[in-house]
């Protein structure tokens, strides 16, 4: 599903941090589809920084596409119980959520667009997190998707929830994903947003 300024009355963003990072990433974007890596100033979000990733997309052959990790917040650690910089995300051990990570890159990558999906978590032992995960492409210097910038925040809880409960947070077992929401967004008037 595509929202575009012309369709969906949904609001988009279930998360102001999702709004803002998307908001920065249209404004260095200038006319071009999608910004590259070199247009990136972490300073520039700087706050956000515990919550951002980077993938790079690696073509492994055929129509085998992979996303390496090569740079996870301090957040997105405590929660994931790992640090998996340098790591595929197929490979990652999070019950059934790295599956869900990938679909929605993928998505992204196919359509070239940035991508944002509300991921809802129950795990076996009954702790429920619900997230919002943006993706954002970035470009080569021909104009392919080369990475991804995006950010996981976890909705409903605040840093202290989290590093109070992260012994809570179990990823060894199977988890339920419910993915109520996936959306590419592209054309957006993000005044709007």
């Amino acid at each position: 599903m595509h929202a575009t300024s012309h369709g969906a009355q949904a609001r988009i963003f279930e998360s102001s941090r999702s709004a803002a990072l998307f908001q920065h990433y249209r404004q260095i974007s200038g006319m071009r589809p999608m910004p590259s890596r070199a247009d990136l100033d972490p300073s520039d979000f700087k706050r956000d920084l515990p919550y951002v990733y980077l993938v790079k997309v690696v073509d492994q052959g055929g129509d085998d596409i992979g996303f390496r990790i090569s740079l996870m917040g301090t957040e997105l650690v405590l929660v994931l119980k790992r640090d998996y910089t340098g790591q595929y995300v197929r490979e990652m051990e999070l019950g059934g959520l790295e599956a869900a990570w990938r679909t929605s890159l993928l998505q992204a990558w196919e359509h070239r667009t940035p991508m944002v999906a509300l991921d809802r978590v129950q795990m076996a032992n009954g702790t429920n997190l619900e997230f919002e995960h943006l993706a954002l492409p970035l470009a080569d210097d021909q104009g392919n998707v080369e990475r991804f910038f995006g950010c996981f925040d976890f909705l409903r809880y605040n840093d202290d929830w989290i590093n109070q409960n992260a012994d809570q947070i179990d990823w060894s077992d199977r988890i339920k994903i419910r993915v109520p929401k996936r959306l590419l967004i592209s054309h957006l008037d993000i005044s709007r947003l």
